[in-house]
């Protein structure tokens, strides 16, 4: 965000957005290679989507290691939008909120067990290919997405098959990068291919002028008089976007601040919360514009005062009986709406309103909220 308001977006000393890794073009593949690209692709998203909606898709294919029934705002309707599509298949290692809607469910591998590669995300400031092989072996008869897609274009024959000539995923890890004259074997030893580390020590360079770009005023979607708190969502430490919340030592994983387990919160500052006659734990519920859910409260004394902030990652209907019915989904509450410099998901644009109410159970934390670990007199 400095960067961005001192104008150094793509300048020496500021945040690089590359859509090619200099490294690549050593070995001059640089044209062919396919990468991040420097801006969100929330817009294709959001496209693909009207293109279901509107009947453009005949088949849907949906990799694992997403779930966007989930993970996307639930006013951009993508699980009805998806539904439109004759014939949808998913290649995923657990039944989520997206791979439940699919007529065709493919196992692939865990992480554990697959070949993989990856880059780093954009704005990195070494170069770096990481390169993943199985540490263990399968514990299922699985296959890896790209390996069913290339057994799937051998039998299409044709062009399918000449544009995909590997036998698996692997071969064509090991010959796209033999082919750049790397090591492969060497690159498998060391984990990946680095390269442009950036060197330690010297001088810091000099700050320049700043070029400040014209500020555009911020809007959020909500009356205040009826929302009156702006909401502020950020991944969880634990379960990140959601994908963790299947497995019971995550989920027992306490908060290293709010040191809560199993459930979602809602912080809020201390005069916020007695302005709205709320306390310590109480149960809530948090209203958006676009939808609302449960959740109990926590006093946090270093938020900004008509704020509330919440954590992503809890709220799945289906992924498990570990994940299912842990409270709301905080993506429920955010629009469908974009950023408008990067395009990206705009996560912190709407306002929501805090009311107590009934909810089984409590948030059960490690330590009491005033700092001492609960249960200690036992001892």
């Amino acid at each position: 965000l400095l960067n961005v308001l001192a104008g150094n977006v793509g300048k020496p000393g500021g945040i690089s957005f590359p859509r090619r890794l200099a490294i690549f073009a050593r070995y001059g593949a640089e044209a062919a290679l396919l990468l991040p690209p420097a801006v969100s692709g929330y817009p294709a998203v959001r496209d693909a989507v009207e293109g279901m909606r509107n009947g453009a898709f005949r088949m849907a294919l949906i990799s694992g290691a997403t779930n966007p029934a989930f993970t996307l705002p639930a006013s951009l309707r993508f699980g009805d939008s998806l539904l439109k599509v004759p014939t949808i298949v998913s290649f995923a290692s657990f039944l989520d909120e997206t791979t439940s809607l699919s007529d065709l469910v493919l196992p692939v591998p865990t992480y554990l067990e697959e070949w993989e590669d990856d880059v780093p995300p954009v704005g990195h400031a070494g170069e770096a290919v990481a390169l993943g092989q199985p540490v263990v072996e399968a514990f299922r008869d699985t296959r890896a997405m790209p390996d069913i897609l290339i057994a799937a274009a051998k039998e299409l024959g044709g062009p399918v098959a000449a544009a995909l000539p590997w036998n698996s995923f692997r071969e064509c890890l090991d010959k796209a990068y033999a082919g750049m004259g790397i090591d492969i074997e060497a690159a498998y030893r060391s984990g990946g291919i680095f390269s442009g580390i950036p060197e330690t020590g010297g001088k810091a360079p000099k700050a320049g002028s700043p070029a400040l770009p014209e500020a555009a005023e911020a809007s959020f979607a909500g009356d205040p008089a009826r929302y009156p708190l702006v909401l502020h969502v950020y991944p969880s430490i634990a379960h990140f976007d959601g994908r963790g919340a299947n497995l019971p030592w995550l989920q027992e994983l306490p908060d290293p601040l709010v040191t809560a387990v199993w459930r979602n919160w809602v912080e809020v500052g201390p005069k916020t919360a007695a302005a709205l006659g709320l306390s310590d734990g109480d149960a809530v519920t948090v209203e958006s514009p676009f939808g609302s859910l449960q959740a109990f409260v926590f006093l946090h004394p270093a938020i900004a005062e008509g704020v509330a902030a919440m954590p992503l990652g809890q709220g799945h209907s289906r992924y498990g009986r570990f994940a299912a019915d842990r409270g709301g989904n905080p993506y429920a509450l955010l629009p469908a709406s974009m950023e408008g410099v990067t395009n990206a998901p705009a996560r912190q644009s709407t306002r929501v309103s805090i009311a107590r109410t009934k909810v089984k159970g409590a948030l059960v934390r490690t330590v009491h909220p005033e700092g001492q670990w609960l249960y200690e007199n036992i001892l």
